[in-house]
C-alpha cells in the first residue's frame, strides 16, 4: 500500500471479521449495524486509496458469465469470481476464502460446482468497456485453471 493508515484500516476491518464472523451471521439489529459499517468502510478505503484496479470489478465479471448459463444465486457466484481473483492474482488467502465460502453459503451448494462447465462459461468472460480488470491481462488457459482451483478448493473444504 501506498500509505500506511490505509493498510492498518484494512488490516482492522479483516481482523474485525475473523474476530466477529459468527456474531455478524446472526440477524439482529447490531449485527446487522456491523456488517453495513463493515461496508462502508471498505467503500471509504477504496475510494481513500484512489481505486480497486486492475481487480475492479473481475468477481462480478466472473459472476455474470455463470449466471448467464445457471441459476446460482448472485452471492454464490461474486463469491466464486473472488476466489477465482485470489487464484489468479497469487495474494490467495485462506483465511479470507473460508469465510467468503461460509457468507456465499458454499457448504449447502457444492452440487452447483459438480454440474459448473468452465468451457462454457470462461468462454462468455468478456472484458466490459472502460473497465480494467486482471482478467485483461490473462489468458483462457489461465482463467480456467484459476476456475478449477477454485472449484477444488470448494469441493475439499
Amino acid at each position: 500500500f501506498k500509505d500506511p493508515l490505509i493498510y492498518e484500516f484494512a488490516r482492522f476491518q479483516i481482523d474485525f471479521l475473523e474476530n466477529k464472523f459468527e456474531y455478524l451471521l446472526h440477524d439482529t439489529v447490531d449485527s446487522n449495524w456491523d456488517r453495513f459499517l463493515l461496508i462502508i468502510l471498505a467503500g471509504y478505503i477504496t475510494n481513500i486509496y484512489g481505486s480497486g484496479r486492475p481487480e475492479s470489478g473481475a468477481e462480478h465479471i466472473v459472476a455474470k458469465s455463470i449466471e448467464k448459463h445457471y441459476n446460482w444465486q448472485h452471492g454464490s457466484s461474486v463469491t466464486f469470481g473472488v476466489l477465482c481473483y485470489m487464484f489468479l492474482s497469487g495474494k490467495f488467502n485462506q483465511n479470507i476464502a473460508n469465510m467468503a465460502i461460509r457468507i456465499g453459503h458454499w457448504h449447502a451448494n457444492k452440487d452447483l460446482i459438480d454440474i459448473l462447465d468452465i468451457g462454457l462459461v470462461c468462454s462468455s468472460v468478456l472484458p466490459r468497456a472502460g473497465r480494467i480488470t486482471i482478467l485483461d491481462n490473462k489468458s483462457e488457459s489461465e482463467i480456467q485453471k484459476a476456475f478449477h482451483e477454485t472449484m477444488e478448493y470448494i469441493r475439499v473444504i
